[in-house]
C-alpha cells in the first residue's frame, strides 16, 4: 500500500479479493505454479475477457508475487514462466490506440448548443477540457489560485480521485511530467471569469449552505463532484441529446 497511489491500491485489492483469490486461493503460496496461473488467465480469455483485462490481471499477480519473492515467501517466482497476454498481438494493440475518437467542429457546435441549455456545468467542463487537455481528475482538482489571468497560465498541481471507502480525495497528478503550466487563450479566460461570476451568485443565494473550497468546477454549494458523478452527467447529456455513445469525459482530451 505505501508504494501505490490510493486509486491503484483500491483497484488492485478489488481485483485480488473479488476475482483472483476465489480461484487461486485454494493453493498455498509455495504450491502455486506457473501452470495454475496460466490456466487462470486462459480461463479469463475463454469467458470473453478482453486482452486489456487479461493483461491487467497478469500485472496484479506479477506485482504481488514479485513482492512475495523479495520477502522470501516463495523460493521461485512462478510468474517467470507465465506467458504475458497479447505477446503476439502488439500490432493489433497499436492499431487500436491509433483510432482514438475526437469530435468534429460540427459535432462540437451541436454539443455546446445542447449542453449550454440542458446542463451549463457540463458546458463549462467541456469547454475547459477541450481548451486545456486536462483529464477529469485534474479538472476537478483545479483551484482558483491555479489560474493566473496576468500570466495567462493554468497550473496543474492537484487532482480529485475516488477511492472506495474514502470517497473523493485530493492527490497530486499521476506522474511528475503532469505537474505543468498550460497557456490560456482570451476565450478560455472569459469562460473562467463567467464561472467565477456564477459562483459569486451561488455564494449570495446560499449564504449558510455554501462551502468555499476554492474549486473552479464546484457544485452549486461549493463542494466537489466525484469523478463518477461527472461521468454520469456527461452520459445523461449524451443520451438526452442523441449524441454518439463514444462522447465521454476522456474523449474531450483527444478533441
Amino acid at each position: 500500500e505505501p508504494n501505490l497511489s490510493p486509486v491503484t491500491y483500491d483497484k488492485y485489492s478489488r481485483v485480488f479479493f473479488r476475482q483472483v483469490l476465489p480461484t487461486l486461493g485454494k493453493f498455498r503460496l509455495k504450491e502455486l505454479q506457473a501452470a495454475h496461473i496460466q490456466a487462470y488467465l486462459t480461463k479469463i480469455k475463454h469467458q470473453g475477457g478482453s486482452l486489456d483485462k487479461q493483461k491487467y490481471f497478469y500485472r496484479v499477480l506479477s506485482s504481488a508475487l514479485s513482492y512475495a519473492d523479495e520477502m522470501n515467501y516463495i523460493h521461485q517466482n512462478p510468474m517467470n514462466n507465465v506467458r504475458k497476454p497479447g505477446k503476439y498481438t502488439k500490432h493489433k494493440i497499436k492499431e487500436k490506440k491509433e483510432k482514438a475518437k475526437a469530435m468534429s467542429r460540427d459535432l462540437l457546435r451541436d454539443w455546446f448548443a445542447f449542453v449550454e441549455e440542458d446542463d451549463p456545468w457540463v458546458a463549462d467542463y467541456s469547454f475547459i477540457a477541450i481548451n486545456t487537455g486536462m483529464c477529469l481528475e485534474e479538472m476537478l482538482g483545479s483551484r482558483w489560485e491555479d489560474i493566473s489571468f496576468n500570466d495567462m497560465l493554468i497550473k496543474v498541481e492537484e487532482a480529485k480521485v475516488y477511492v472506495r471507502g474514502k470517497g473523493t480525495i485530493t492527490k497530486g497528478p499521476k506522474t511528475e511530467y503532469r505537474y505543468r503550466k498550460i497557456p490560456m487563450s482570451e476565450e478560455l479566460a472569459d469562460r473562467y471569469r463567467s464561472i467565477w461570476k456564477k459562483q459569486q451568485k451561488d455564494r449570495k443565494d446560499l449564504p449558510d449552505e455554501y462551502q468555499d473550497n476554492n474549486l473552479v468546477l464546484a457544485k452549486v454549494d461549493g463542494t466537489c463532484y466525484s469523478p463518477r458523478r461527472v461521468q454520469a452527467k456527461i452520459r445523461k447529456c449524451r443520451e438526452k441529446g442523441g449524441f454518439p455513445d463514444w462522447i465521454t469525459s476522456h474523449m474531450f482530451r483527444h478533441t
